[in-house]
């Protein structure tokens, strides 16, 4: 299958359940592997044809900023509901986890997989999200 790689993206992200993680960001690695519509670029060589990766880091970037998450796992799935939602990718696999927060640990998190049903499961996450609450 072919697929674009993002190996670990380091990014800040409003996450964390804990008192010491509210209001602040931390560093966020993600490893992305998003799966082609078709193989058409291969043969045009033209932007238009694939998923830009420049802008999926753009607007994974911002999804980091826009708002606290509690969980990675949470984050994650709208990672993965934003690049099978507005980029249409087909599928994608995502790993991703919080860098440095576990002493003897460099990454703990998670890894998923997404292969949206249809469209509208994953344009869901397009909209608005509501403001987390406060624990």
């Amino acid at each position: 299958m072919e697929c674009i790689l993002i190996q670990d993206l380091r990014i800040p992200v409003y996450i964390g359940i804990y008192a010491s993680e509210q209001g602040r960001t931390q560093t966020v690695s993600l490893d992305l592997e998003i799966g082609l519509r078709d193989n058409q670029m291969f043969q045009s060589d033209d932007i238009d044809d694939t998923i830009d990766y420049a802008d999926v880091v753009l607007a994974v970037t911002a999804m980091g900023i826009e708002r606290h998450y509690n969980l990675v796992e949470h984050f994650a799935d709208w990672v993965a509901a934003l690049i099978t939602g507005r980029f249409r990718a087909p599928w994608v696999r995502i790993r991703v986890g919080k860098v440095d927060v576990i002493p003897n640990a460099r990454f703990v998190g998670v890894s998923i997989e997404r292969f949206p049903a249809n469209r509208q499961e994953a344009e869901r996450h397009l909209k608005p999200m509501p403001a987390a609450m406060d624990s």
